[in-house]
């Protein structure tokens, strides 16, 4: 199967084709992570995010950090880019490094791979930005749900917005996807969605059984919901977000 990302095209919204039948699937809640890694001198990388709340973003933590000789490595200079459909025209920016990992993650097994990007500031819901619920702590798998990202392309991040329809198995404490396309490693943090909830974070690509596979975030949610109430900023900025503009918070 060629590596695409992960279901269709998106022009306003994404345009999910079933037997050239386009409809309508909005996604306000993806982010596009945009960071640095020290293993790439510095170079840049790309992930997937789902915003929570209206500060937190919940990603794969092997975006946010890597092991370096034993060393873990937080990343530096995170971008979260809201209403990004092409990766070159986000609508809206933020740059933060403030990252929580989960306490028993192994950046070098990816074993409980889970993070949360703190924006350090509240930002504004439009029709473009809005969070999305998580499953609940004794919701089961779902049977089957959509996945968006970027994908690859030609070895490197791919450009465009996409999303596909997945069918999900349970096997080793993940869940299995089967689509017509594959998941990237590029696509690392990406949500799985069924009936409006989360039940997911991709944290492996495609490989010959399957399509990529998601860690299941109910299993998280205490520990979601204690890393994201802890923290009480002395003073908390709201930020206004003009549909008209590219606006990026210092």
């Amino acid at each position: 199967m060629k590596s695409l990302g992960i279901l269709v095209y998106i022009l306003v919204a994404i345009q999910v084709s079933t037997d050239d039948i386009p409809t309508t699937l909005s996604v306000p809640w993806l982010v596009h992570l945009r960071f640095t890694r020290l293993s790439l001198r510095g170079k840049l990388d790309t992930c997937v995010g789902a915003l929570y709340n209206n500060r937190w973003v919940l990603t794969a933590a092997s975006c946010l950090m890597e092991d370096i000789e034993g060393y873990n490595i937080t990343s530096r200079y995170i971008w979260s880019r809201f209403d990004t459909k092409h990766v070159f025209t986000p609508g809206f920016v933020i740059e933060s490094s403030d990252v929580i990992t989960h306490p028993q993650f192994d950046p070098i097994t990816l074993e409980n791979n889970l993070g949360l990007l703190d924006l350090n500031r509240s930002i504004e819901f439009t029709d473009k930005i809005q969070p999305i619920a998580l499953a609940e702590s004794d919701d089961g798998p779902p049977s089957s749900g959509f996945a968006c990202g970027y994908g690859e392309k030609d070895g490197k991040f791919g450009e465009d917005l996409f999303c596909a329809n997945v069918t999900v198995t349970e096997a080793d404490g993940l869940l299995i996807a089967q689509s017509s396309v594959n998941a990237s490693k590029y696509d690392f943090g990406a949500a799985l969605v069924s009936d409006g909830k989360v039940h997911g974070i991709l944290v492996r690509a495609a490989d010959d059984n399957s399509a990529g596979a998601f860690l299941p975030t109910s299993k998280f949610l205490s520990w979601i919901e204690n890393v994201t109430i802890e923290k009480e900023p002395e003073s908390e900025e709201t930020l206004e977000v003009d549909d008209n503009d590219v606006l990026v918070a210092e």
